[in-house]
């Protein structure tokens, strides 16, 4: 009986060690750890000369609205757009199935809103200014599995 116990005891001792190497494996990084210089308000429009935007400007209203392409990473294009030498927000349209909301739930923790329409928005916001918004597909309560096809950060 003592080695039953004892063999018992091994075996929930591994399983557990096991799931818990599983679960630290499984944490996402940071997919706009790469993007960071773009996030910051102070300096988006010294960052951006870093990156291959390209840009349409409207001199009437001194609108800048700008994309770049990423060639490899989650992000298929990378919208950014410029009023009056101020950035207003940021896109990124993520890759077929490269991201879901439980990616973003393990970041940023539960949304603060969710607004479920024709297409679904979930917001945050860090209390600094900036709203971090997706676009996923439509539902009716929250779907950890669901893709994610747009972060838009709002300054």
């Amino acid at each position: 009986m003592k080695r039953l116990i004892i063999g018992l005891f091994i075996i929930a001792a591994i399983m557990i060690l096991t799931f818990t190497a599983l679960a630290q494996s499984s944490t996402p990084s940071d997919p706009f750890l790469a993007y960071a210089d773009l996030l910051l308000k102070d300096q988006v429009l010294d960052a951006m000369k870093n990156w291959d935007f390209s840009c349409n400007f409207a001199p009437s209203n001194d609108y800048h609205s700008c994309t770049v392409a990423p060639e490899d990473g989650l992000f298929s294009n990378i919208h950014l757009v410029v009023a009056q030498g101020v950035p207003q927000y940021i896109s990124f349209r993520v890759e077929t199935d490269a991201l879901q909301i439980g990616d973003l739930i393990l970041l940023w923790d539960k949304p603060d809103t969710i607004f479920p329409y024709a297409s679904s928005t979930l917001l945050w916001s860090d209390g600094d200014n900036i709203t971090i918004s997706t676009l996923v597909p439509p539902m009716d309560r929250l779907n950890y599995l669901a893709p994610v096809w747009v972060v838009t950060f709002t300054f």
